[in-house]
């Protein structure tokens, strides 16, 4: 299943973002390039998408930075769950960087 894409149009601190998802139970994994990949566990078993194991990637761009989500499972379909859950997920981020 194709992951749930978002960019900001804005260069955010790697290590504020890091810390904010850390918060969020989300763990991180490692670094591949200009990328950050964190993981949040979950149950395979759950009918609500936010319930379930997700990756989470964030490329640092000089002028922008691009968050991918995608389920850490085989899923079947997706409800929209996945993208609502980075629209919500980044909105907290963005408060938290600006207050």
């Amino acid at each position: 299943m194709k992951p749930s894409t978002l960019i900001i149009n804005q260069a955010l601190d790697k290590k504020k973002c890091i810390t904010y998802f850390n918060g969020h139970d989300f763990h991180y994994i490692k670094e591949d390039k200009n990328v950050s990949i964190l993981k949040k566990s979950g149950t395979t078993l759950t009918i609500e998408g936010r319930n379930m194991p997700m990756e989470l990637s964030i490329l640092f761009r000089d002028k922008s930075t691009e968050f991918s989500l995608k389920y850490d499972v085989t899923v079947l379909f997706d409800t929209g769950d996945l993208q609502e859950e980075l629209e919500k997920l980044t909105s907290g981020l963005m408060q938290a960087e600006f207050n």
